[in-house]
């Protein structure tokens, strides 16, 4: 293997390593790991060349997950980038106004708040809001005050009750019925946001009609240039309402790779526990979204406007109506390990021959 990333970071890794050491708490195996152990036997399957890839001692489970699941248990693909290495050495890269802003601490951006996606991404069509909540004061979907924000509420018989700065694995994200509305609003407290419940399209549904399915589409902003770093349909488990939830009987979300033209790709991963599963609650991925393709511009054309953010994750939808809708973009910490579970290394892969050179400079 040419290109060995721990070569790579030698010298200047060492002063990033100590300022951004907050973010690996992992001194011990946590709760994933030892379900990866628990699954993969292989767990110290990694040769010597392999385990040159690791930067932190604890990235050899993410590579030993990515090696079993995406590269079959033969040879590690070069070009992988684990948790670890994303959240210190990338990120402070690609957001540094939330680094500069202070990373540790929680930061009240405006970029990251959902309850100004449809001001600074008009073209774009977000799930209906009935009341806004910003800094504990109650505005109307139209940003106008709102005095008795049940009244609006009341109409509707379930409601999606989210919080709405922070994002990632259903945070705040809650369907409340209509006799909970007031608790709900008393538990919130300050920056969420309340949405009309969204029916998805037939081909979206067929996976699990309970939960909203999400195709998620990450974009790279770089020196004048967005990359699309490939695309991904990611399911809920049966029973469950939001694609990222965890059911009562401890079944996590499944993620299927996409082409460049959104047929589903035969690889489906439960990326919490980097199982490898040849249905999607026991249908064969098959199919084509149609839309895709024009998610991706929709994605690319908007993201010019951020540069603030250089990698955002957009989760995007399809109604019952045809309309492309999108349920929330992440801007803060987009994920990227359950993208390269199924489609490989996606900052190695970008489909320019400067692809390697890229990752280096992130590097």
């Amino acid at each position: 293997m040419a290109f060995n990333i721990a070569y790579a970071l030698n010298g200047s890794y060492g002063n990033l390593r100590k300022k951004w050491v907050p973010f690996d708490r992992r001194k011990k195996l946590g709760k994933r790991d030892r379900k990866l152990i628990a699954r993969h036997p292989e767990w110290k399957s990694l040769t010597e060349d392999e385990k040159k890839y690791a930067v932190y001692e604890e990235d050899y489970g993410q590579l030993t997950a990515f090696k079993n699941v995406c590269c079959n248990g033969e040879e590690l693909q070069e070009g992988f980038i684990s948790d670890i290495v994303y959240q210190n050495i990338i990120l402070p890269k690609l957001h540094k106004m939330d680094y500069h802003m202070g990373r540790t601490l929680i930061t009240k951006n405006l970029f990251n708040d959902k309850n100004y996606f449809e001001k600074l991404m008009p073209e774009i069509n977000f799930p209906e809001a009935v009341v806004r909540n910003v800094d504990g004061e109650f505005l109307t979907k139209d940003y106008k005050i709102c005095p008795n924000p049940l009244e609006l509420m009341e109409r509707y018989e379930k409601l999606v009750f989210k919080g709405s700065l922070f994002h990632g694995h259903t945070m705040n994200v809650r369907l409340v019925e209509k006799k909970d509305f007031e608790k709900a609003l008393a538990e919130y407290k300050e920056d969420y946001i309340v949405q009309v419940p969204m029916c998805q399209d037939e081909f979206l549904a067929r996976w699990n009609s309970s939960s909203v399915n999400i195709v998620r589409v990450t974009t790279l902003y770089w020196k004048g240039t967005i990359y699309v770093l490939g695309g991904i349909l990611r399911v809920g488990p049966p029973g469950e309402f939001c694609d990222l939830a965890v059911s009562k009987d401890g079944e996590h979300p499944r993620v299927v790779g996409l082409t460049d033209d959104g047929h589903l790709m035969d690889r489906v991963v439960d990326p919490d526990t980097a199982t490898v599963f040849s249905d999607i609650w026991g249908k064969k991925p098959e199919g084509k979204i149609d839309r895709y393709p024009e998610m991706k511009e929709l994605a690319v054309r908007v993201h010019e406007r951020f540069p603030h953010h250089k990698i955002i994750g957009w989760d995007f939808t399809v109604d019952d109506q045809g309309k492309i809708v999108c349920m929330e973009y992440n801007a803060l910490v987009p994920g990227i390990i359950q993208s390269q579970y199924v489609l490989g290394p996606i900052f190695y892969d970008i489909k320019t021959a400067e692809g390697k050179a890229l990752l280096e400079e992130l590097l």
